[in-house]
C-alpha cells in the first residue's frame, strides 16, 4: 500500500468505513509505517471523526422543517389547482409548475453537492500531500539527526561524496557525508542486495585497491539506511562497500562499490 492509499484509507477507517479484508490491510500498513507517520494519522483521524471538514459549525432553527413542509404542501396545492381538466383520452402536454420547480430544486442541488464535494476532495488531496511532505522531513530527521541534516542543508562545508559501482553492474546506492566539525561521518546506503548469509562492510582501501581498516559491517534490508562512521582518511585512500559472507574477512577483490574522498 502506498503512502497516499494509506492516508485515504485513513479517513475512511476514522469515519468507520473500513471492513473486512479492508480494514485489516489498512491496519497491516499502519503498523509497519514509521512512528511519525502513524502520528500523523492519528491526528487526522481525530479530525475526520468530529467531521469538521465536512460540516458547517451552524445550527438550524428549530421550526425550519415545518416552515419547509407548509412551502412543499402550499406548491403541491396551487399547482394541482392550475392543472386543466383531462378532455377525453388525452392529457395537457404543460409541465406542471411543481414538477419544474422540483427539477430546478433538485439541479441546483446537484450542482452545490458536486460544488461541496469537488472542495472537501481538493482539501483532502493537499492535506495528504502536506501529511507526506510533514513525514517525510520527520522520517529524514529520525534517521539523519537533527545535527547532520541541519549542516547537510546549510553549511557549506559540508561534503557529499557518491559510491560509484566498480564494476559494470550496478547493485545498490551508497553516499557519505562529511563535515569537518562533526565527530563521525553519516553514511547512507539502498537497493543494496538482501542475503541471509552475507553482511556487507564499509571498508577503507589504498590506491593499490588493498584493503587497510574495516569501518562497520550491517545487513542490507534492501531499503534506505543510514549509520555513523568513525573515520580517519589520508591520502590515496578510499572508501569501499564489500560483501562478505557472515564470520569471514572481506576481501579486497570483492569491491562492490567505492568512493573517492579527497582530504582537504
Amino acid at each position: 500500500m502506498t503512502m497516499r492509499e494509506l492516508f485515504e484509507q485513513a479517513q475512511l477507517d476514522a469515519l468507520g468505513l473500513l471492513d473486512g479484508e479492508d480494514k485489516a490491510s489498512f491496519d497491516d500498513a499502519f503498523d509497519a509505517a514509521p512512528p511519525a507517520v502513524q502520528a500523523h494519522i492519528r491526528s487526522e483521524q481525530a479530525r475526520w471523526a468530529q467531521g469538521n471538514p465536512l460540516l458547517p459549525k451552524v445550527s438550524p432553527p428549530a421550526d425550519m422543517k415545518d416552515r419547509v413542509m407548509a412551502s412543499v404542501t402550499s406548491a403541491i396545492i396551487e399547482a394541482e389547482a392550475a392543472e386543466p381538466a383531462l378532455v377525453g383520452a388525452g392529457v395537457s402536454g404543460r409541465v406542471s409548475p411543481a414538477w419544474r420547480a422540483g427539477s430546478i430544486g433538485l439541479l441546483s442541488a446537484v450542482i452545490i453537492l458536486g460544488a461541496a464535494f469537488a472542495r472537501v476532495y481538493n482539501q483532502n488531496v493537499e492535506m495528504s500531500r502536506t501529511i507526506q511532505n510533514d513525514a517525510l522531513l520527520t522520517e529524514m530527521l529520525t534517521k539523519f539527526g537533527n545535527e547532520y541534516m541541519r549542516d547537510s542543508l546549510f553549511d557549506e562545508n559540508t561534503r557529499r561524496v557518491v559510491f560509484t559501482a566498480s564494476g559494470d553492474e550496478e547493485l545498490g546506492r551508497a553516499s557519505v557525508f562529511v563535515n569537518p566539525k562533526w565527530k563521525s561521518a553519516r553514511f547512507f546506503c539502498t537497493d543494496l542486495p538482501q542475503n541471509d548469509n552475507e553482511t556487507y562492510r564499509v571498508v577503507v582501501i589504498d590506491s593499490n585497491n588493498q584493503i587497510v581498516e574495516q569501518l562497520s559491517e550491517f545487513t542490507s534490508t534492501g531499503s534506505l539506511m543510514t549509520q555513523e562512521i568513525r573515520m580517519q582518511i589520508d591520502p590515496g585512500q578510499s572508501l569501499a562497500i564489500v560483501p562478505a559472507a557472515k564470520g569471514k574477512a572481506a576481501r579486497s577483490d570483492d569491491v562492490l562499490l567505492r568512493a573517492e574522498l579527497i582530504s582537504g
